[in-house]
């Protein structure tokens, strides 16, 4: 009776292999925490189905960033707005006690 014979991947195969792994274990750790981050935005995206089609992350953050850009209903700022999404809350601080804010944390 004959047995079949394996043979040992060659080490370059091997390597390559990993870093193949390494390279697609990246890409949907990177989609799904840019499915947090479409959240956020009040954007939808399916992290599932971008990893199955084999979108590359790039290509994903564009289209996040760029559906984020085309919503009017919500204003934006490189500031945290407040939980409740009440931007004109946002404006009632006074400037005093927005430069005390700044300056209790910039000592930090």
């Amino acid at each position: 009776m004959d047995t079949p014979t394996t043979e040992a991947p060659a080490a370059g195969a091997t390597e390559a292999q990993a870093l193949a792994v390494k390279a697609e274990t990246a890409r949907c750790s990177g989609l799904h925490s840019l499915a947090a981050q479409a959240s956020r935005l009040g954007v939808k995206f399916d992290a599932a189905k971008a990893i199955e089609t084999g979108l590359s992350l790039e290509t994903a953050r564009t289209r996040v960033l760029n559906a984020a850009a085309e919503v009017d209903d919500i204003e934006t700022s490189a500031v945290v707005t407040p939980r409740g999404g009440n931007a004109a809350k946002a404006g009632s601080i006074t400037a005093e006690a927005k430069a005390a804010a700044w300056k209790k944390a910039m000592k930090r």
